[in-house]
């Protein structure tokens, strides 16, 4: 049977009930009244297998966030400018979203076969994304073992690699640079 009038349309109205109401809400506005993502949503845009790098990544997700919460750090979007020669922030605006919001879009996924993720070269490559491209690719063993008991600068990298997926280019200013400006901006 199918339909309304049958058990198997009432289970499928009682799925979609329960999948409406289960449904988060919609976000809490922030000081500029601009939605902001939950905190509990930011683990769900980490796609790492290996549970361990996974949980690591989450953290300084999750850290991240908590940085850009202060309105000291949200000044980092405006240090930083896009191709164009806007600061970040203009991208934001016109996106509706804080940076919070933003890092709410950025997926997280296991890089650690990248090329620069194997060699170092000389540098400790951590992530790495495209200018403009929401996905992260996490040096997953490297930042695990190296930031596990460093969280700070493991949000540091996120919010480096945000600026980068908001538009930001590299060369100049060096990577180093970034992540540096970040640490000061954000207070680490």
């Amino acid at each position: 049977m199918s339909g309304l009038d049958g058990k198997k349309g009432l289970v499928r109205v009682g799925a979609l009930l329960t999948t409406f109401f289960c449904l988060p809400g919609p976000p809490a506005a922030s000081e500029t009244g601009l939605p902001v993502v939950g905190r509990d949503r930011l683990p769900l845009n980490v796609h790492i297998a290996d549970e361990a790098r996974a949980e690591v990544v989450r953290r300084a997700v999750l850290n991240a966030h908590d940085a850009l919460g202060a309105s000291r750090c949200q000044e980092i979007f405006s240090a930083f400018r896009d191709p164009s020669g806007g600061p970040l922030q203009q991208t934001l605006d016109s996106l509706g979203v804080t940076g919070q919001g933003y890092l709410g879009l950025v997926l997280f996924y296991d890089g650690s076969e990248l090329p620069a993720c194997r060699t170092t070269g000389g540098r400790s490559v951590f992530a790495a994304t495209t200018r403009g491209s929401r996905a992260v690719l996490v040096c997953g063993a490297r930042f695990a073992r190296e930031l596990r008991m460093r969280p700070v600068e493991g949000a540091a990298v996120i919010i480096h690699e945000t600026l980068h997926s908001l538009g930001l280019g590299e060369n100049p200013p060096t990577s180093e640079a970034i992540t540096w400006r970040v640490m000061g901006q954000c207070g680490y």
